[in-house]
């Protein structure tokens, strides 16, 4: 019975892999590795970027604005992450494919102005 549970809370996990590009207000972030999160499959994806920036962001970068992109490896593309969607909009049904790449680049806001 507990082992049911245990799977029934699993299933509503999803697990993506994250980097974070030191640019921009991220300059001189020094922890460029791949770093796993699990949240729920429903959580909207402003919980991610709660998630990201209270527990894996350095206290120096803890309040720069950043913007969350999907990388579709298939496709070779990204999507921007939008606030008010689901985080499981973005991504693949098979839990599988979440070890073997890197699903989201956590971006600096001020290179995205610049681009205007």
């Amino acid at each position: 019975m507990l082992q049911r549970t245990r799977e029934k809370e699993m299933s509503k996990l999803i697990r993506v892999a994250f980097l974070v590009i030191p640019t921009g207000t991220f300059f001189g972030y020094d922890r460029c590795q791949v770093i796993g999160i699990s949240i729920e499959k429903d959580a909207p994806v402003t919980a991610l970027e709660s998630q990201i920036q209270k527990y894996h962001l350095d206290e120096k970068f803890r309040n720069a604005s950043f913007s969350l992109r999907a990388i579709d490896y298939e496709a070779k593309t990204y999507r921007d992450m939008k606030s008010e969607d689901k985080v499981s909009d973005y991504f693949a049904k098979d839990p599988s494919m979440f070890d073997k790449h890197i699903h989201i680049l956590v971006v600096s806001a001020v290179n995205e102005e610049n681009k205007a």
